[in-house]
């Protein structure tokens, strides 16, 4: 049960982590054109 806890938390982590890079990136784009 933790391990699965563990697993889940890190692969939220890694959502956040794809989402923010995809604002930033959606960012840039939008400051570039």
């Amino acid at each position: 049960m933790a391990s699965s806890l563990k697993l889940s938390g890190l692969f939220l982590e890694r959502l956040k982590q794809t989402v923010f890079e995809i604002i930033t990136w959606v960012t840039a784009c939008k400051l570039t054109t």
